[in-house]
């Protein structure tokens, strides 16, 4: 029977979908314009309180902070639905748009000291110095949400400028000094603080924008390698479908194969087809190196082997065929191995030709002396129009063995730098030829493995063995 990997359908975890930069930049938006509502809401929660509780202050304080906050609350929740459309969208949002939007949010702080120092009858002074200070450095905060250190200088610039003018204003408008107990170095100090603040918000979001780029870029990195993760599995779930599900049963011989690619995909296989008269034709092929360009190409050549096996039962003719085709689908530096056995298992005897495939086995079961059959011509899809030579007959006794393998078998290099070899390889055939096809194999594997002692698998191996018991 043939030994190969079970072939489960495989599940893969999707990873949460961050997007481009500008999607991340979109959905930062969105949670830096719902902040800003909250902030709004605040206000005008403390504007209702002053026009209904003059305990909380001036009312007419209240009522500004009411109509201020509230024509701000329709600016932000319509901004709001947009950048939720643009994210429904899959687009971005216009650079115009957001500079636009963030120089009418810091003129909010402005507009309002403004209106308090022409309305309310207080001293100008303390309005320089009053709560709505701190509403400059808030939105400086939330600038920074935005992912863009040229809008952070943006709203950085038009707080620094709007404070400046209201103070400016304030204090050439309020007559000569009163003694209010507010020192006037107080105002450049803020002032310097603003400053401070929006030269800080650059700076962190422009080291938070690296982040979030190298986040996505990370993001998008591990779906590209999922994505090939899977398209590897699956084209090593069909690779494996391409091989036989199971050996051809034949009273008087066991049947055995071994398939193991290096990597997910592999440039090995081995196929078996029935010919008339009780033949049957196997095949044992390499592609040079391994992965999916090889698989590719095992793929094309077994399909060939098989239509050419259907038209004509003799393997010059179906070698010869199939190199024309492989001669004109591979590029330079590409070729195939491939050895064909025709067996007659009513006259014990069959006929191998190898092109750049080998060595083949040969073991009597008597003495265990051991034959080997190097190949007989070159490789396929290095050049049309070469002549095969002529295939060497094999006749098995009982007992006897007959080895095609891959040179992953031999060329294995352990620790100490050697090659398994093909020494190694016939005696361990030669040493279990009493054993069953199948146990030869395994004896074969277990071989190598403990030779190379933990070093990954270098090539594709593959092994098929016919061993006559009777």
């Amino acid at each position: 029977m043939s030994t190969r990997p079970a072939i489960n359908d495989p599940k893969f975890d999707d990873l949460e979908r961050i997007g481009s930069f500008e999607g991340a930049a979109l959905r930062s938006e969105r949670v830096r314009i719902i902040c800003m509502m909250v902030v709004l809401v605040v206000l005008g929660v403390h504007g209702v309180l002053r026009v209904f509780d003059p305990v909380f202050g001036t009312t007419t304080v209240g009522w500004i902070l009411v109509c201020v906050t509230s024509t701000y609350l329709v600016i932000e929740a319509a901004m709001l639905a947009h950048v939720q459309r643009l994210i429904l969208a899959d687009r971005a949002i216009k650079r115009s748009v957001l500079m636009g939007l963030a120089v009418v949010e810091c003129l909010m702080p402005t507009l309002v000291l403004l209106l308090v120092y022409r309305m309310v009858e207080i001293n100008p002074r303390v309005v320089l110095v009053s709560p709505g200070f701190s509403i400059y450095l808030m939105l400086m905060l939330l600038a920074v949400l935005r992912l863009e250190p040229m809008l952070s200088v943006v709203v950085g610039a038009t707080a620094c400028v709007g404070y400046g003018y209201t103070v400016v204003t304030v204090l050439s408008g309020s007559g000569k000094f009163i003694d209010d107990g507010i020192p006037p170095v107080i105002f450049p100090t803020q002032l310097l603080v603003l400053v401070l603040g929006a030269a800080s918000c650059v700076y962190v979001t422009h080291r938070v924008r690296r982040y979030v780029v190298l986040a996505v870029r990370e993001a998008e990195a591990r779906r590209q390698r999922e994505r090939l993760e899977r398209d590897l599995q699956m084209a090593h779930q069909i690779q494996q479908r391409l091989l036989p599900d199971e050996m051809p049963r034949v009273p008087g011989y066991e049947i055995a194969a071994f398939n193991r690619p290096a990597d997910q995909t592999g440039g090995d296989y081995y196929d078996w087809q029935s010919l008339a008269d009780n033949r049957l034709m196997f095949s044992v092929a390499d592609v040079t190196g391994h992965g999916i360009g090889p698989a590719l190409i095992t793929a094309a050549c077994q399909a060939y082997v098989r239509v050419m096996a259907m038209e004509s039962a003799s393997v010059e003719r179906v070698l010869e065929r199939v190199n024309e085709l492989l001669v004109k689908d591979l590029s330079d530096g590409r070729f195939v191995t491939l050895a064909l056995l025709e067996y007659d298992f009513a006259q014990h005897a069959g006929r191998l030709l190898s092109a750049g495939h080998g060595p083949t086995f040969l073991i009597t079961g008597g003495d265990g002396r051991m034959k080997s059959i190097a190949a007989q011509g070159l490789p396929l899809g290095i050049a049309a129009g070469v002549p095969m030579d002529q295939p060497i007959a094999i006749a098995l006794e009982v007992g006897d063995v007959i080895a095609m393998f891959s040179d992953g078998f031999f060329e294995w290099v352990g620790p100490e730098g050697k090659q398994f070899g093909l020494s190694r390889l016939s005696a361990v055939i030669t040493e279990h030829r009493h054993a069953s096809a199948q146990q030869i194999i395994e004896a074969m594997d277990q071989a190598i493995t403990q030779f190379a002692a933990g070093l990954s698998q270098p090539d594709d191996m593959t092994a098929l063995l016919i061993k006559r018991v009777g």
